[in-house]
This record gives structure tokens, C-alpha cells and sequence, in this order.
């Protein structure tokens, strides 16, 4: 499921989830103008995914973080859970 991003907000915000078994096992966060806001440090990447995990979902066993393919400023970050 994907959800709406605010392009000015320069902070973690929940940009998709995926189910499975009922449950959400993994989700995406996206930094929409985190190149402008003066950098990401990786070492906040499960911040980031705890910070915007949504309802019910386990707690990140990971995180992954890479730029947006938009050729933006935005970063991405993947979260997983629940044996993902």
C-alpha cells in the first residue's frame, strides 16, 4: 500500500507497506528533501523505521538506505520485520 509523501517535509515519513500473513512485514520511508536538509547518517537508519512504522507492524529486523531513482535529493529507506 502506498501512502502520500509531503514534498517539504525534510524528515522520515511512511511512503509503502507490505503485508503479509495479515500483517505488515515491510515498509519504506522516504526523506523527501534530505539532500537540502544537510545530510542522513546511516547509523539513524532504525531510528528512521521505528519512527514511522506503522500500526501493528513488528519491529524492524533491518533497514537499507539509498537514494530515491527520481534524481532528486530525496533518500529511501527500507525497514523489514516479522522474518523478512
Amino acid at each position: 500500500m502506498s501512502y502520500p509523501v509531503k514534498a517539504t517535509l525534510c524528515e522520515p515519513q511512511l511512503a509503502s507497506t507490505t503485508s503479509c500473513t495479515g500483517q505488515v512485514c515491510s515498509w519504506t520511508a522516504e526523506i523527501p528533501c534530505e539532500g537540502d536538509a544537510g545530510g542522513f547518517d546511516a547509523g539513524d537508519c532504525m531510528a528512521a523505521c521505528t519512527m514511522v512504522a506503522p500500526q501493528g507492524a513488528g519491529p524492524a529486523g533491518f533497514c537499507q538506505v539509498f537514494p530515491a531513482t527520481d534524481g532528486g535529493t530525496s533518500l529511501m529507506i527500507t525497514c523489514g520485520g516479522c522474518g523478512v
